[in-house]
């Protein structure tokens, strides 16, 4: 019964971008969300379902509770039904006429606003390049040498190479990198000529930031910008470049590479062991790999169903937020964990080592199931659809081969796809804070031409 209701849904949503489909909708974050909810809810509970135990890393939450019930499978399709409804409730208001509004980036006789925050945005990349470099150089400097970087990042990355400093906060400012790079595809894709400024400038922005994804052993990091980029180009209609090949390959060799050295030992060629055998064994390995890092929301709502109503306090995570963006190596005191130490005890079982990473967030509906109870997760399901739609009619934009406004619609629903996956405002607002804030820039931007230009242009037309 519960494998059929997963199948149910995977069918609602098929069937929901089928008729968008034979509609000639173009991709849009209905799009993305029907991805997402698929992958996360319908692809990994199906996986758990048949898998069991091996597809899981909640352990844990696996030997309480398994892969939930009956209820799991129809409270997820319960909840994605009424998002559609409050989504169609609203009806599309973009046209491609569209051109003044506050989404759109290509207002101005010739193209001026155009040409203006193309300028505007390479300047924005460039300050950020920097700013990230700065980051690097620290964390660099801190490791000793590039080598010892790469070497070290899975350990600096799950807590186990514990680096000190005063200044530990300036190693936060390595993400740049990455914005900088995503913004500057924009630009770069939106030019019809390109100089070998150009080039240079977007190759070294490439090399600096694969330098920060090896650094970080930042996998997700490195996939959120190149289906960002890829999704740039193709939805402002330029077509798919060598670049975005170039970084598809690097983008798996880094993740098999990672996970074959993480598990060389075990894998690695034995003399009883016929080669097709190990291959088989290595490519089950990096299978369950890949499930147990979706699977996370999916095991984390079947945990949230056993969690009592405010066990971890009604929006605690909200209370401390400001205080995440406060250095706490300069100013001399000791963050704790807070409401992600309540629920990552909550999953593991027990609490997490000091000084260790891995904290387990709740997941989007299990943070709405803990706060607002299942009546409040389904009325806010609906009311969620209704805001993306409205959402989607003011940022999508109105011209198809406006590159900058389609990255800056692309990241508002990146933003809210990974408050999805975890559940946890923070995780939206600090490491995605070089987002907000070239966002926060580039509107400004525009604004600023269009009031300069609407200012000038009655002293224009005025007579001689």
């Amino acid at each position: 019964m519960i494998f059929t209701l997963y199948v149910l849904l995977g069918l609602a949503i098929v069937s929901t971008e089928a008729l968008r489909f034979s509609r000639c909708r173009s991709i849009d974050a209905l799009t993305l969300f029907n991805g997402t909810y698929f992958l996360f809810l319908v692809f990994v509970p199906l996986n758990v379902i048949i898998l069991g135990e091996a597809a899981v890393r909640q352990k844990y939450v696996y030997q309480q509770f398994g892969y939930g019930d009956e209820t799991t499978a129809m409270a997820l399709l319960a909840c994605y039904l009424l998002f559609i409804v409050g989504y169609a409730v609203k009806k599309s208001t973009v046209r491609k006429s569209a051109a003044r509004s506050c989404h759109s980036f290509e207002s101005g006789k010739g193209g001026a606003c155009s040409a203006y925050l193309h300028k505007t945005a390479t300047q924005i990349s460039i300050t950020f390049l920097l700013i990230g470099f700065i980051g690097l150089s620290y964390h660099t400097a801190l490791m000793g040498e590039v080598v010892e970087v790469i070497k070290n990042a899975p350990y600096v990355r799950s807590g186990e190479f514990g680096l000190e400093g005063k200044w530990l906060f300036l190693r936060q400012l390595s993400v740049f990198v990455s914005t900088a790079l995503i913004l500057f595809w924009a630009v770069y894709d939106s030019k019809k000529k390109v100089s070998i400024i150009d080039t240079g400038l977007m190759l070294i922005m490439i090399i600096v930031f694969v330098y920060y994804a090896l650094s970080t052993y930042g996998r997700r990091e490195f996939w959120y910008l190149v289906i960002l980029c890829s999704l740039v180009s193709f939805m402002a209609g330029n077509g798919f470049k060598y670049r975005q090949l170039a970084l598809f390959i690097f983008g798996f060799v880094l993740w098999f590479v990672s996970l074959t050295l993480n598990s060389f030992e075990a894998f690695a060629p034995q003399t009883n062991v016929a080669n097709a055998a190990i291959a088989a064994s290595y490519f089950k390995y990096v299978y369950l790999n890949t499930i147990q890092g979706l699977g996370d929301t999916f095991m984390h709502f079947v945990g949230m169903q056993h969690a009592s109503l405010w066990q971890f306090g009604f929006l605690a995570d909200i209370a401390g937020i400001p205080l995440e963006f406060v250095p706490s190596s300069l100013f001399g005191f000791e963050r704790g964990r807070g409401f992600f130490g309540d629920t990552s005890e909550f999953f593991l079982g027990h609490p997490l080592a000091q000084g260790l990473s891995g904290e387990e967030p709740p997941g989007f509906h299990g943070y709405l199931l803990v706060n607002f109870g299942y009546i409040g997760m389904f009325l806010l399901f609906l009311l969620l659809g209704l805001i993306s739609k409205v959402l989607d009619n003011v940022l999508r934009p109105g011209r198809s081969n406006d590159a900058v406004a389609w990255l800056i619609y692309l990241w508002m629903v990146f933003l809210f796809l990974e408050f999805f996956r975890e559940g946890a405002l923070v995780l939206v607002l600090k490491p995605r804070a070089s987002w907000w804030l070239a966002i926060g820039l580039l509107i400004y931007a525009k604004r600023n031409f269009e009031k300069n230009r609407n200012q000038f242009q009655p002293e224009s037309a005025s007579p001689a």
